[in-house]
């Protein structure tokens, strides 16, 4: 649960694409370790705020501020190395690499020498819970687990935000729990999250806050006892 210090703000963000307003006035913020779910229908904007808020996209309007620093207009990678990593809808591993191999090239990428990238690998591995199937191509692994060598992957630089868009998407119910179980062990041990993700129930089951956005503009932002109460929400989205 959040410690009351902000890890993450969203200050009024916009976003037009061709004239046509993608977001509005978009405020939020996300705590240090607290999971942050960002919900509702497709078209809402989800990922769009995503984009603005790791870098991605830096063509909108308003403030994303990162542990107290503006970085609105500074370039993905130089989020990265403040702190903040993200996973994508697709999954991106090397197909033909093994999934240590996967995680190992994200070390490399980041600066460290070979043998600490190997270390904080094998670290990252273990901790998601696919050391058994380290050394086995990324292809051949189960998606579920593909999911979690992406998680490894982000952690081997050791933020302290994680930005996930729907790693939930296309698992079976076991690789569900899996994942969710992984989050909320990376979560006590610190890490704040915000996700997308179109599984409400697994967003309600272990996220601390929601946030709901519908056409571009958010319509609820509070605790995941009364996102079912909310007639907007219901209306949008719930119902």
């Amino acid at each position: 649960m959040s410690t009351g210090a902000v890890a993450l703000g969203a200050e009024r963000v916009s976003r037009e694409f061709g004239g046509v307003q993608a977001l509005k006035d978009v405020s939020f913020a996300v705590g240090e370790a607290e999971i942050v779910g960002l919900i509702g229908p497709n078209g809402a904007g989800k990922t769009t705020v995503l984009n603005a808020i790791t870098g991605v996209d830096t063509a909108f309007s308003g403030r994303i501020t990162f542990r107290g620093q503006d970085v609105s207009r500074v370039p993905a990678p130089v989020r990265a190395r403040l702190g903040m990593a993200r996973t994508f809808q697709r999954a991106s591993l090397f197909p033909s690499m093994s999934c240590f191999e996967n995680v190992a090239v994200a070390a490399l990428a980041a600066g460290l020498s070979q043998t600490e990238a190997r270390r904080r690998a094998e670290e990252a591995v273990e901790r998601v819970g696919a050391g058994a199937v380290a050394q086995r191509l990324a292809a051949e692994v189960p998606l579920g687990t593909q999911r979690l060598v992406e998680i490894a992957r982000a952690i081997v630089r050791r933020p302290t935000l994680m930005v996930l868009d729907e790693p939930l998407s296309g698992l079976e119910e076991a690789e569900v729990e899996r994942v969710c179980r992984v989050i909320q062990e990376l979560n006590a041990a610190g890490l704040a999250f915000l996700w997308v993700e179109h599984n409400t129930r697994a967003v309600l089951a272990i996220s601390h806050r929601v946030i709901v956005l519908d056409l571009g503009r958010k319509i609820f932002d509070g605790g995941v006892d009364q996102v079912g109460e909310a007639k907007e929400v219901l209306d949008a989205y719930l119902g």
